[in-house]
């Protein structure tokens, strides 16, 4: 197994998601982009915290 690290704009992923798409050879590959690219775009600085919350530890819910 090769690991890779890509460094590209949002636009750019969104385009390789599309491109990986179009063979379903290469599905695994494509949901791997896609669940990265889910994790790495949440930010919670609009969730408010609740009392005794850690300002650093994300509370799931």
């Amino acid at each position: 197994m090769i690991k890779l690290e890509i460094q590209a704009s949002a636009a750019e992923i969104n385009e390789l998601i599309t491109l990986l798409s179009s063979n379903a050879k290469f599905d695994h590959i494509r949901k791997q982009i896609v669940d990265f690219k889910d994790q790495s775009t949440h930010n919670q600085d609009d969730e408010i915290p609740k009392e005794g919350d850690d300002k650093f530890i994300e509370r799931s819910e």
